[in-house]
Parts: structure tokens; sequence; C-alpha cells
């Protein structure tokens, strides 16, 4: 049964479709000559249509293919016409509501635009690939941008192309193209990318520089790099500083995932698919793990940041499946005795920042924690210690942590209230699923052994 007046009644369809969704919970069906259907369920085991909220895709009449997008909530439908409706799921009621429409941007140039094959980025999930029947492929940001096309890829139309999929990384995109010609075999053409280092970790404790990365490689733009008067490729290069990752440390731990760079001391952190190095950029000078065994036991996850000349990992133990932050210094060596202080918690950290002298963390469960950092020096040893300013959960908002993208403090306030605290700190900026909230800190002045200032959202 129909839940909106708009809805046509469901009775003697043809199903074309399924396409199973994890995120939201239910099927995406396309039906008859291409109107598209979500069934929602609350047990994607046990789905009945008498239980399953029905939604239907109004204005979307010759859909052949949908690719989800489960980390901004999105479905990408193609048609026959060629355009590409972007839904979005809205993150207070679950309805879906058109986001936008991608058209091909070459249609004029054929009739053949109907759509042959889209998906969006694996892991990141940053980006949706889309190949037209006449032979062109374009890259699309999450929100419609057009970041790049191709295009002829069937100049003499005596081929057929895709599907098209992303490699696991992310890195790469493989396209099928099989040839008609005698003789002539069929071949996968695969185009390479390199990624920002914002879309794998949100927070960069430097936002002068263009960071970008390979699966082997890192290339940084400085600021003055983007210029109005400088805008071919080929003038930009000469001012990128291009980094090749240790080869002892990359066969072992391909692809680079993360990246974050310490401008005051010229020094840039990576970390693949295990453990982490450093390296000095003016000398081009890497430094390893000491030990193999401990470098391979961990990897990082939620994000690394620099605090001054400390960087601060969160990271999950692969054995043990244990989840902390810990601190670093750069001035030692890379290995488990000269960590300086290890922050452990129950469950797997989302995100973290770094912002003055403050550590923000949010993890699986739901816990949204801000610390504040101090150092202090003796006998050229160095002592960390941290004091707990907020322990909240954000639980009560209905976020799903897979679903936050970035998260990191400021000092933007929606009003004037009391000075900004001692801290430094005004708010909490987090993005959901593309929606940017503000949580605004409150302070209560209450003292409590002494301490700071007790803080609340």
């Amino acid at each position: 049964t129909p839940s909106t007046p708009d809805e046509p009644h469901v009775k003697n369809v043809t199903v074309r479709s399924l396409f199973p969704s994890e995120s939201p919970l239910g099927m995406f069906v396309i039906v008859n000559e291409g109107e598209v259907y979500f069934l929602a369920s609350s047990d994607i085991n046990a789905f009945f249509y008498d239980s399953a909220k029905l939604y239907y895709f109004k204005g979307v009449l010759d859909a052949i293919d949908i690719s989800i997008n489960y980390k901004f909530k999105l479905a990408a439908i193609g048609c026959r016409s060629g355009q590409v409706h972007i839904w979005k799921q809205d993150v207070d009621s679950d309805n879906w509501q058109n986001s936008h429409i991608l058209n091909n941007p070459n249609e004029n140039l054929s009739t053949n635009n109907q759509v042959v094959s889209l998906q969006w980025s694996v892991g990141d999930e940053r980006v949706l690939a889309v190949l037209w029947l006449n032979g062109f492929l374009n890259i699309f940001s999450v929100f419609g941008s057009q970041i790049a096309t191709y295009d002829e890829l069937d100049a003499d139309g005596k081929a057929h192309l895709g599907p098209i999929n992303w490699s696991k990384d992310g890195y790469s995109l493989w396209l099928l193209r099989k040839n008609d010609v005698p003789l002539k075999q069929d071949e996968f053409l695969v185009f390479n990318f390199l990624k920002s280092a914002l879309s794998s970790s949100p927070i960069l404790s430097n936002q002068d520089h263009v960071i970008l990365h390979s699966p082997t490689t890192v290339y940084i733009y400085p600021k003055s790099t983007f210029s109005s008067s400088e805008v071919e490729h080929h003038q930009n290069m000469h001012f990128c500083n291009i980094l090749q990752v240790e080869r002892n440390y990359i066969m072992k731990n391909w692809p680079i995932r993360l990246v974050a760079l310490n401008e005051r001391y010229r020094y840039l952190a990576v970390a693949g698919s295990n453990g982490l190095c450093l390296c000095n950029y003016n000398k081009n000078k890497w430094k390893l793990y000491v030990n193999e065994t401990q470098e391979m036991s961990f990897r990082c996850n939620g994000g690394i940041s620099w605090w001054n000349d400390i960087l601060v990992v969160a990271s999950t133990t692969n054995n043990s499946h244990k989840h902390s932050v810990t601190f670093h210094s750069l001035h030692e060596k890379l290995e488990d005795s000269q960590i300086l202080l290890k922050l452990n918690f129950p469950q797997r950290i989302c995100i973290l920042d770094v912002y003055l002298d403050n550590l923000l963390v949010l993890t699986a469960n739901h816990k949204l924690l801000v610390y504040h950092l101090s150092k202090s020096q003796q006998a050229n040893k160095t002592t960390l210690t941290t004091d707990i300013i907020l322990n909240t959960s954000y639980e009560e908002y209905g976020w799903c942590p897979y679903n936050i993208i970035s998260a990191s403090m400021s000092t933007v306030q929606t009003e004037v209230l009391s000075p900004v605290n001692d801290f430094g700190l005004a708010s909490i900026l987090i993005n959901v699923e593309g929606y940017l909230m503000m949580l605004q800190i409150v302070s209560h002045y209450e003292m409590q052994s002494q301490k700071n200032l007790v803080k609340s959202l």
C-alpha cells in the first residue's frame, strides 16, 4: 500500500532488479519500466512485505541501475535517459528526498546517453563514477561537482563498455571493454587517481598545504602554488614536494591510508595498512619502527595528527583488538618503549582532532571526549598528562559512528555567551552525512577538586 498520495498503487508489478541495502536497512526495487521503490525493514533476516515501510521515488520512471552510498546515505539511480538521480535520506525523518540530478555533460554529442554503469568509490565513498553508452566516463563529487571526464572510450563504436568497478583501496577504477572486432581481444582500462589526505584524515594539524597521495607517494603543494595566475598543471608541479614512501615500509604496508603534516618541524607522518613511519621532508629522510613486529602489530584508525612535536595516533591492535590513542615524540625512536602516553578505550576510535592544547576523541560506542593536554620536561625526559574536560554521549542525537565524516574543535559561537574558556574552546563542529552540526560548549563555573572548569554540552 502507498504511504503518500503521490505513490501509484503497487499491484501486478514486474520486478526488474533488487538492490539490498545494509544502512538504511531494506531493499531498493526497480519495477515495470523503471519505477523505483525502497522497502525499509527493521529486520533484513525476516523481511515481510506487510511489515515493511514503502517509499516511492517520484519522477524516476526509467531506472536501470542503483548504487548506494552508506556513509552519506545517498542512492544514485542511473536511467535510460542518461540522467542520474541522487536521492538522500533525511537525517531526522528517514524519508528519501531528491538531492540533485547529474546529466551527461556530453549529451549533445550523441543520442546514446543511457547510463551503462555507476558506482561510488570503495572505502571513502567520496566520489561517484558514471559510464554512459556514448563512451563517456565522468567522476563526480558526493554532491554533484564534476571532477574528471574521459571521452571517446569507444571512438569507433565497435566495443561494449562496462561494467565499472573501483579497486578495494579506491585508488583505481577498472572498466571492461569488450571488442566486437574479430581477433581483437577484450581489454581492461584502468584509471589511477590521487586522493586528498582530507578524504581519509579529515582533521590535519596543518591546512596551509594541499596534500595528495597515491598508494605509494605523497605530493605536498604549498598554498602559494594555487594562485589565480598559475592554473596549468605543469606550472604547479615545479612547486610540488614529491615524497616516495620508504620502500621497506610500503612494500609490507601498501597502500597509504593516512597522512599528517607538521609544517613547524618539517615532518610528515604516513600510515599504511599497518604501523606508521615519519619523514623529515626537507631532507627526505625516513624514520621507521625499530622493531618490525611492533610495526605490524597495530593499524591506525580514526586519524593521526600533530600536537607541536608530538604525533598523536588512534590505533587498534591486530591480535587483541584493543583500542588506544598513543603519543610519540618525533625526537625519539619509533618503538613501543618510547611511547610518551597511552590512553585506552573500550571501543574503536572513529575520529580524533587536536586543537591548541586539546584532544577530541569520538568512539564507536557514541562517546565524545575532550582532553586537555600538558607537557613537562625534566632531565631530558618528557612527561605528558591529560585532564578530561568533557565526557558525554552523542547517542541521543541519533548519529551512527560510521556516518560521522569529520569533527573538529573551534572558537565559533552562535551567540555571545561568556568569554571563551581557559582551554580556548567554544564549540565542536561535526559533519554527519554531509550535514554540519555545531555543539556549543557551555561553561558551568563549578570548581571540582581545584581543577579546571567542568564542561557539558
